[in-house]
């Protein structure tokens, strides 16, 4: 086993695999006693879609994610031992040769050559017959995944389409759940969303419906799991062009989406999407300058810079220099998408789709394209005249809708508020117990320091542009 201070690039789960409503669990004998399957799987990929396929390949099981325990605990400095509850779905009469179905509650604690899997397995068995409260969910019980292919098998039916066996699990937990299912047409996506998501469920039909073609098709829904069914998107993503022109025609066609949602911004705030207009937003920049005033102080190593009282107070009144530019341009508030990386972007035969809507916002719209600007660096291997192209092709559909003059003080102040927005966007920063934690704190300073480099640029900006302010 692996010590905590030797990372691997793969890690070992043990799988508690139930079948027959969690009456009967997998287990494998060895001379020392029962054994729950062992998993070795990558790290840092997704999780379920990882265990689903490993548990097949090594095992010769078809299952499928519930829920992963909590409380596993590390020994002699060794990674602590993760558990993964899984059920056995696709045919109940055949089982892998390496282990056996045994019922759950007929094996006692001496009948396990590790204590921790026969605790582990107690902890599955009571969540999956009485989840713990505040953590209930749907899908933390065994049979539910049976119910949902009938309930897609009902949905398509009207569209002269059946269920395959094939899919692919994604996301797992108690609440939460992404799947892809393969029929006899296209592809169906099944999503479910929990605390602290559930906007997502009221707010992405309705961007589906609003700006059809640029957004999944949805076709089904059901209330009791937060969860709908879309079409699958034929295409390629953005993440796997280094064309330019990909990119240049996908900032197009983002603008447009955004543009054309002008006039939705009071029904989408309705349905849940965030208020990042310029006042609410503004509301935050005393209260996060204050936790990164505390959050420099702790900084215990130099370099990277601490940036000083003085200078966050700069900082400060810089930001509020900007916002209070913005405001007086009234730029009109629009539709913008906190994770437009270009996995979230696919290129298709009739134009681009734009997926993963979860922290969709209303308010300053366009500091969305700098978060695509910021992959396009990382992503392409390009000068400063092709990025300027690539802002061209942004800007130039909003000029319908922007004077130029306006529009260049908003592209000037862009870079900044897309920073700052980043930054409080996600709520993290307000929580006393994610701020002390060593990575959270640090990553809030980087922004911060980022936030400084785009400020004084901005100010440089100012300056130029009052030089030549021609006299009266």
């Amino acid at each position: 086993m692996l010590h905590l201070s030797q990372e691997s690039d793969r890690e070992t789960w043990r799988a508690i695999v139930l079948r027959q409503q969690g009456a009967e669990v997998l287990l494998t004998a060895t001379v020392s006693g029962l054994r729950l399957p062992s998993l070795e799987i990558p790290r840092w990929r997704r999780l379920a879609e990882q265990l689903t396929s490993a548990m097949k390949a090594e095992w010769g099981c078809d299952a499928i994610c519930l829920a992963v325990l909590d409380g596993s605990t590390a020994h002699d400095g060794c990674e602590p031992t993760r558990y993964a509850v899984m059920e056995f779905w696709n045919d109940t009469r055949s089982a892998t040769d390496r282990a056996e179905w045994i019922p759950g509650t007929s094996v006692g604690p001496q009948a396990f050559e590790d204590n921790q899997d026969y605790l582990a397995l107690r902890q599955a068995l009571e969540q999956c017959s009485k989840p713990p409260a505040g953590a209930a969910g749907p899908f933390a019980k065994p049979g539910w995944f049976a119910e949902l292919r009938a309930w897609i098998a009902e949905a398509i039916r009207p569209y002269g389409l059946e269920l395959r066996n094939s899919f692919c699990q994604f996301n797992a937990s108690p609440t939460f759940s992404l799947i892809r299912f393969e029929t006899s047409g296209p592809a169906v996506w099944f999503k479910a969303v929990g605390e602290p998501n559930l906007r997502e469920f009221t707010l992405t039909p309705i961007l589906a419906k609003l700006f059809a073609g640029s957004i999944p098709h949805i076709f089904a829904a059901r209330s009791a799991w937060n969860a709908w069914l879309a079409w699958d998107v034929e295409g390629a993503s953005l993440g796997h062009s280094r064309e330019v022109e990909h990119w240049k025609s996908a900032a197009t066609a983002f603008a447009n989406v955004q543009i054309a949602s002008i006039s939705y911004g009071r029904e989408l705030l309705q349905c849940g999407a965030r208020d990042l207009r310029l006042p609410a937003i503004s509301e935050s920049i005393e209260p996060f300058f204050a936790v990164m005033a505390h959050l420099m102080e702790r900084q215990s190593q130099c370099p990277p810079a601490i940036l000083g009282h003085a200078e966050l107070l700069c900082l400060e009144k810089q930001l509020k220099s900007a916002f209070s530019l913005v405001a007086d341009l009234r730029i009109p508030d629009t539709l913008g998408h906190p994770d437009l990386n270009p996995e979230n972007v696919l290129r298709t035969r009739q134009g681009w789709t734009f997926l993963d809507w979860a922290q969709a916002f209303v308010g300053f719209g366009c500091v969305s394209f700098e978060y695509l600007l910021e992959h396009f660096r990382h992503a392409v291997d390009a000068d400063a005249a092709v990025e300027a192209e690539l802002r061209e092709c942004y800007w130039k559909p909003w000029r319908a809708v922007i004077p130029s003059v306006r529009l260049t003080e908003l592209q000037r102040a862009a870079p900044l508020l897309a920073v700052f927005a980043y930054a409080v966007q996600s709520g993290f920063w307000t929580s006393n117990q994610k701020v002390s934690e060593g990575k959270a704190a640090g990553y809030l300073r980087s922004l911060t320091r980022r936030m400084k480099l785009e400020a004084d640029q901005f100010s440089d900006h100012r300056a130029t542009s009052a030089l030549h302010v021609p006299k009266r």
